[in-house]
């Protein structure tokens, strides 16, 4: 195996492992009362800060960019944002197991999308994937009892945050302005967009909560 592929495997792993533990911590911060953007706006704002050291200090990465491709990462990662507090707002209302797993049906989003909108080639098993996808989220929903109540309430967050998370990569992938730009540099961005909005939408720190 090549040392490129080896290294590609290590961190997929270190990402998945990582997005996995993450709504454990989510249910931790709810249990000290903080609310779904103050605990979103606390990991924004410590990753772009940690990103902003590793990249400039360390890797020292050229982070300027113009004012249309500033105007465009932003929208881009609100996507994304959008994307964690559905995820985030799912949690309160069913187990993180089923909510991260109809989350990462997103690649079966993004195969359908880019071949209705961007014509590319479906293939066999694609389409197989597509099909095991969709009947797991359909198990899972009668399973979990997801029809009634908030049960019901959490799966349409779990929906939405998948599709925004779509939405997010085909940008990524798509859009000409961003498309070969640094990735370091479109992340960076990503976390800097999502602050603004957790800021706004904790009413410009108006509904700020210290940790306790």
């Amino acid at each position: 195996m090549k040392r490129a592929v080896r290294i590609g495997f290590i961190d997929a792993i270190i990402s998945s492992v990582s997005y996995g533990l993450y709504p454990l911590f989510a249910i931790l911060l709810y249990n000290t009362g903080s609310s779904v953007s103050n605990s979103l706006f606390y990991r924004y704002l410590f990753a772009f800060l940690i990103y902003l050291y590793i990249l400039k200090v360390h890797k020292k990465i050229n982070l300027s960019v113009t004012v249309k491709e500033f105007i465009i990462l932003f929208f881009v990662g609100i996507s994304f944002a959008v994307s964690s507090i559905a995820l985030f707002a799912a949690l309160k209302y069913i187990d993180s197991g089923i909510a991260c797993t109809i989350v990462f049906v997103y690649p079966v989003i993004v195969a359908l999308i880019m071949t209705l909108f961007f014509h590319e080639k479906l293939t066999k098993t694609t389409v197989i994937s597509i099909a095991c996808a969709f009947l797991g989220v359909a198990l899972l929903n009668y399973a979990g009892g997801m029809s009634t109540g908030g049960k019901f309430l959490g799966f349409l967050f779990s929906v939405c945050g998948a599709i925004m998370y779509a939405m997010y990569m085909i940008f990524v992938k798509t859009v000409k302005t961003i498309k070969h730009m640094q990735p370091e540099k479109v992340t960076f961005y990503v976390m800097l967009s999502g602050t603004v909005f957790y800021f706004i939408c904790l009413r410009f720190g108006l509904d700020f909560q210290l940790l306790t």
